[in-house]
């Protein structure tokens, strides 16, 4: 009994600690979508600036690890007219498309557990987007 498990516990220590980095993955995917649902609704008021949706954005990932990570460029503001022409956030009209984006490197939101397995996070992306039309 105890050579058998010798042979399950690594397997098993691996399987754990692999659970758990896709869980951490999965609520941290989960919180940037949020952040890009926040930043979204933000973008489709009537006023709404990049810079405060950028703030409706930063307001919805405090307390998260990669909150610091989260630079300016990692969130996208696009809008488009009714006839599919980018337009700035400042000139759409009530009815065009909003685009919030958010992308993060994997790495900043979980930590690494398993590269010495083969297996690593490093140069991979988190990405979520929310399009909302403007009020």
């Amino acid at each position: 009994m105890s050579f058998e498990l010798l042979l399950a516990i690594p397997v098993l220590l691996i399987v754990l600690i692999a659970g758990i980095e896709i869980s951490q993955m999965l609520m941290a995917h989960q919180a940037i979508a949020a952040a890009a649902a926040s930043g979204a609704r933000e973008a489709s008021m009537p006023g709404a600036t990049e810079t405060s949706v950028r703030a409706a954005v930063r307001r919805s990932v405090e307390g998260w690890r990669f909150e610091p990570a989260l630079a300016d460029e990692d969130i996208t503001i696009k809008a488009m007219s009714l006839d599919g022409m980018d337009i700035p956030l400042a000139s759409a009209a009530s009815g065009d498309v909003v685009t919030v984006s958010i992308e993060i490197e994997v790495t900043d939101a979980v930590p690494d557990m398993l590269p010495s397995l083969g297996f690593s996070l490093a140069q991979r992306t988190l990405t979520a987007a929310a399009v909302l039309r403007k009020e």
